[in-house]
């Protein structure tokens, strides 16, 4: 069976495959350190739901997600935590929220977003997972500021914001450890659940480490829509 390694373009969003040779379908991409490589695009995957894990990069961890078509294994790793060791909030964080309500066997199409809605500030970025029609949901609320300044309480401890001495209102390091460390404990229970066994069709092999840019965004909530 045919393995494909897939990685996810932080800044974009968008899901591709890695070759250091120019192939048909793939174009040049330069990092930002000059390394010319080419990348294969693809809107989302779709397959069958084989595993789960966690895996050791020379990036640091990544979360990988195996699926099988008729004709190949697909990979989909995606950053696990940012610089700062806190677990990523862009991605990673909305994908474990959703893992407690996927199975293993189940065909599922899963698509990294980031876009920008009109009129706001920020960019939203997440992973829309759908079984057929179907949107697979967060098996936990994340706690949050609304609009109006009054929290509402969820499963998951909200980022605590303090001004520090010169005013600037900054996160709060032991709320976001709080928060990071609770996804870790969601994310290795799962991982157990929906681990490899020799049953499984796909097995894992080392996928390209390619060089990924971080930057700052905000994670799109439970009641907003996405583009597609």
């Amino acid at each position: 069976m045919k393995k494909v390694y897939l990685q996810l373009e932080f800044m974009t969003g968008k899901v591709f495959e890695y070759s250091k040779e120019q192939q048909e379908g793939y174009v040049t991409f330069t990092s930002k350190t000059g390394k010319v490589s080419y990348r294969k695009y693809h809107q989302g995957i779709t397959g069958e739901l084989d595993s789960v894990s966690i895996r050791d990069t020379n990036f640091g961890q990544e979360l990988s997600v195996a699926l099988k078509t008729e004709d190949a294994a697909l990979y989909l790793n995606f950053a696990l935590k940012d610089q700062k060791d806190f677990v990523d909030s862009s991605y990673a964080e909305d994908l474990i929220s959703k893992l407690p309500n996927m199975e293993k066997g189940h065909t599922y199409t899963i698509n990294p977003f980031r876009f920008m809605p009109e009129g706001e500030k920020y960019d939203k970025t997440g992973v829309s997972v759908k079984q057929g029609d179907l949107k697979i949901e967060r098996a936990f609320t994340n706690s949050y500021i609304n609009k109006e300044g009054v929290k509402v309480d969820g499963d998951i401890p909200a980022v605590v914001w303090k001004k520090d001495a010169t005013g600037k209102n900054k996160p709060s390091a032991a709320s976001k450890e709080t928060r990071s460390d609770m996804f870790v404990e969601i994310l290795v229970a799962q991982t157990e659940r929906l681990k490899w066994t020799s049953s499984n069709t796909t097995g894992y092999a080392a996928a390209p480490q390619t060089e990924q840019p971080t930057a700052t965004a905000v994670s799109i909530t439970e009641n907003e829509s996405l583009p597609f």
